[in-house]
């Protein structure tokens, strides 16, 4: 089989038309044909066919991920599961994924900082909570354990979770004022756990906040 013929598509000019033994085999994008390095009176295979099948494929979902990147930013993860929604063989998408990581458009540990500082910083929670978070993403367990070291290193798990006491009880005074003191230690103590804090930080937090109420 020979190639005898490759043309610009007049509807799509970025995608040649390949024509092999005079008849029409297979459009692609002129990217992969300059990369295949395939010209007019070259001898092809079904080999030779399903490469550049592939390789319009992979172009094709290196396109799509670019396009959801550009919303915003996402764990290999969450790009990996979009990209097989659209159709695309599992194979193609690790390529495509590697290749982008390679280039820094993904990167999992930048995107978990970020990720966990706009938590942080929307509204304080427990380390417990926030490594759930994480996990929901796909982010691995030493990317999770370093983040969680780095934000919790200088505001300590006590700070956030006296400060977002702090805001409950002065969102929600004249409520709590009305209940006597051991319910109003059980509500904010269970608000406090509910926000992935655990119980010695809680017990802590309670005791301090409440006794600046006294």
């Amino acid at each position: 089989m020979v190639i005898t013929k490759v043309e610009r598509q007049k509807k799509h000019p970025s995608r040649v038309s390949i024509h092999i033994d005079n008849e029409f085999a297979i459009g692609v994008h002129k990217e992969v044909l300059l990369q295949s390095g395939l010209r007019v009176g070259d001898q092809v295979t079904e080999k030779t066919s399903n490469d550049l099948k592939k390789q319009e494929e992979i172009l094709k979902a290196r396109e799509g991920a670019i396009r959801v990147l550009s919303h915003r930013a996402r764990s290999e993860k969450e790009l990996q599961d979009r990209l097989r929604k659209k159709g695309f063989a599992l194979e193609t998408v690790r390529k495509v994924i590697d290749s982008l990581a390679r280039t820094g458009l993904i990167d999992d540990l930048e995107f978990a900082r970020a990720f966990a500082h706009d938590k942080l910083l929307r509204k304080p929670m427990g380390k417990s909570m926030l490594k759930q978070h994480l996990r929901q993403k796909g982010i691995s367990k030493g990317i999770i354990e370093q983040v969680l070291s780095e934000m919790y290193e200088k505001d300590s798990e006590d700070e956030y979770a006296l400060k977002l006491a702090r805001h409950r009880l002065d969102r929600f005074r004249s409520s709590f004022m009305k209940l006597e003191l051991m319910k109003q230690k059980k509500r904010l103590a269970d608000y406090l756990a509910r926000r992935g804090f655990d119980w010695e930080t809680v017990s802590k937090v309670v005791e301090r906040t409440l006794g600046e109420t006294a």
